[in-house]
């Protein structure tokens, strides 16, 4: 047993223990099984997390490459449009390397928060005026049912704007155009639900692996229009971190609904 249990110190995982007939030793023999089942596992997830980010990276720095080869050997001209396009791959770029660092501050607990009594209403109409090109030339409609005075958060206001923003990219990149993205809100207790939903296409799968980073959901949400697959992840920790629950569902509209319990503040506005 103790000669196993080095080899599982050591870093092998594929660790079993002969079954005694001790009880005893039995019930240890099978905790020290799982354990060596559950390093591998996590083992594997970052090995994975790992080839993921890279592919992400890797496609922005391609594209940047060859920009950047085509310039330098005169195939293509360095006027405005490609200046341009070489800005929105960096932008890319760094938008990802700062999605990435926000979920590697969230596994270390490192997010810093400046907590503040904040409007739920005025969040989401800054929200929707950041993104008001986008959403008009897709034809989304937004639908508001939150009393602006009744539903105050306690969050850090730059942090719940960069949850809606990542919201409202979500359905702009995903919806069909001219659909119906809904928010509403309401009190219980001494949290507030609210939520987000929009009018399609639906999602068919598990709505829990929607939150993990990286993932790619199936059919007809796939991840065609852009996006490294972080934007929920991210929504996610920075939700845990203000001390709310986020869980996906099925939205009556006929699309996804991300719905929230957050911490109400105390406070009047």
């Amino acid at each position: 047993m103790s000669r196993n249990i080095n080899r599982l110190n050591q870093g092998e995982r594929d660790v079993t223990l002969p079954i005694t007939n001790t009880r005893e030793l039995k019930s240890l023999a099978k905790d020290i099984a799982q354990l060596a089942t559950t390093l591998k596992e996590h083992e594997q997830a970052q090995q994975q997390w790992l080839a993921d980010i890279a592919h992400e990276l890797r496609t922005p720095l391609t594209v940047l490459q060859g920009e950047a080869e085509a310039l330098q050997d005169g195939i293509r001209p360095l006027d405005q449009r490609a200046i341009s396009s070489l800005l929105e791959e960096i932008n890319h770029l760094h938008f990802l390397v700062n999605d990435l660092n926000d979920l590697a501050q969230a596994d270390i607990n490192a997010i810093v928060l400046n907590v503040q009594a904040c409007s739920l209403a005025e969040a989401i109409d800054a929200a929707i005026q950041r993104h008001a090109s986008a959403l008009q030339a897709k034809g989304h409609g937004i639908e508001l049912a939150i009393d602006k005075k009744a539903f105050t958060l306690l969050a850090d206001p730059q942090r719940l704007a960069q949850i809606l923003d990542n919201l409202l990219s979500n359905c702009i990149r995903y919806c069909q155009s001219e659909a119906t993205i809904r928010f509403s809100a309401k009190l219980a207790g001494d949290t507030i639900e609210w939520c987000i939903e929009d009018a399609g296409p639906g999602f068919s799968g598990n709505y829990e692996q929607l939150f993990e980073r990286l993932y790619r959901a199936d059919s007809s949400r796939q991840r065609v229009s852009g996006g490294a697959g972080l934007g929920l992840a991210i929504v996610r920790s920075l939700v845990l971190a203000h001390g709310g629950q986020i869980h996906g569902d099925a939205s009556p509209l006929g699309g996804l609904k991300v719905a929230f319990s957050w911490p109400v503040a105390k406070v009047s506005l």
